[in-house]
């Protein structure tokens, strides 16, 4: 049995804060909502591996990783078309957000599995 960690959606909260105020292209309304989106963001990263591992996605490490990038750049288009307060210039800084946020969450969940 897996132990569960909230170190993996802590560190992808607190990197989610950092990608908010420092990736060209993206602002968010105010400090709250940005705390908010990371709260959001952490949570979804502290279930990719177990949802990952349900999907049989886990096999490999690039599979993993991949869906994680998958899940992060999805959420953040979505959290930016809905009025959360996510602004972004265009779909690549959106990825690249969440390509960042993505690789920093799945890096802390391999220090907490080993």
């Amino acid at each position: 049995m897996r132990s569960v960690s909230l170190v993996p959606g802590v560190v992808a909260a607190a990197s989610s804060l950092v990608v908010f105020y420092t990736v060209p292209g993206i602002s968010v309304s105010s400090p709250y909502q940005a705390l908010m989106l990371a709260v959001l963001l952490g949570l979804a990263n502290g279930i990719i591996p177990f949802v990952a591992a349900a999907l049989g996605n886990a096999r490999t490490v690039l599979g993993t990783v991949l869906f994680a990038l998958g899940v992060n750049c999805f959420l953040l288009y979505v959290i930016h078309r809905y009025p959360f307060g996510l602004q972004a210039d265009s779909l690549f800084s959106l990825m690249v957000a969440g390509s960042i946020i993505g690789i920093i969450g799945f890096m802390s969940t391999l220090s907490i599995r080993s």
